[in-house]
């Protein structure tokens, strides 16, 4: 039996395990996902664990992304130019780091609201890690221009000032700036990267976007999952714009990593099946 799993703090309520077993079964790989919480002090141990022969390697959640960078044989091209990972793959004890929340968010865009990220205009909203993801991810497909909008403009810059790439491309704004309307009206994709909508948080039942400053003909993106449809994606459906959830963030992150461990094509829909079966069975 194949062992692999999930590094990180507080991950009771992670879903990896359930889209990934589920994937492992439907491909009769004999492996099973588990989750393993612990300390950064055993993080260096945990990592070594990943050469045993039955190892197909882990993935690495909040707040280990960073510091597993720098305990891997081998980096991804992505992954080095993001300084983080959150897959490590085994290859006969040799371990490589990647990082799939690109990868994952990008082929989410493209697989399920067929949306070509050349030459569009694109909304962030938030600039933490999620928003760094994206970021990169749409950088390297082309964009025409990526405004980032945040409470604090300070910390947009900063972000923007990590990507060595054409800084002409970007635009930075508070989120309270008026202007966002303006901006948003002409935007192809809208992402919300901040935690704004989601359950239980102190913003809960709020969207940083009403209905009428979202067109029509473009696609929304909420990275937050839970609830599934947010209150910025009731917004963005009664504007008629083309929604997508963030649990396909999460699911296509988990897609790419699992292709990278077995070399099979993973069942995406299944995956996200069971995904939305265990959100549903817990009310």
């Amino acid at each position: 039996m194949y062992q692999v799993g999930i590094f990180g703090e507080k991950l009771s309520h992670s879903l990896s395990p359930v889209f990934q077993n589920v994937a492992f079964k439907y491909c009769q790989i004999p492996a099973l996902y588990e989750v393993w919480e612990f300390s950064k002090d055993e993080l260096h141990e945990r990592v070594n664990l990943l050469r045993k022969p039955n190892s197909l390697g882990a993935n690495v959640t909040i707040p280990y992304k960073e510091l597993a960078y720098g305990m891997v044989d081998e980096l991804d091209g992505t992954a080095k130019q993001i300084g983080a990972i959150n897959t490590i793959v085994n290859n006969s004890g040799k371990l490589k780091g990647y990082n799939t929340d690109v990868s994952g968010f990008i082929r989410s865009l493209k697989e399920i609201a067929s949306f070509d990220p050349i030459g569009k205009n694109v909304l962030i909203l938030g600039a933490g890690g999620a928003a760094r993801a994206a970021i990169f991810g749409l950088v390297n497909e082309k964009v025409n221009s990526i405004t980032i909008a945040n409470r604090t403009v300070d910390r947009a810059v900063k972000l923007i000032n990590d990507f060595g790439v054409n800084q002409e491309i970007f635009s930075i704004l508070s989120i309270y700036d008026e202007k966002i309307s303006e901006i948003s009206l002409r935007s192809d994709l809208i992402i919300n990267a901040t935690s704004v909508g989601m359950k239980h948080s102190s913003m809960e039942f709020e969207s940083l976007l009403s209905p009428d400053q979202i067109p029509v003909n473009c696609v929304v993106y909420d990275i937050v999952y839970n609830p599934l449809i947010t209150p910025l994606l009731k917004n963005a459906q009664e504007a008629g714009a083309e929604i997508i959830q963030g649990l396909w963030m999460l699911i296509f992150q988990g897609v790419d990593s699992f292709e990278l461990w077995t070399g099979k094509s993973a069942p995406v829909q299944n995956m996200y099946q069971k995904a939305m079966e265990h959100f549903k069975s817990l009310g």
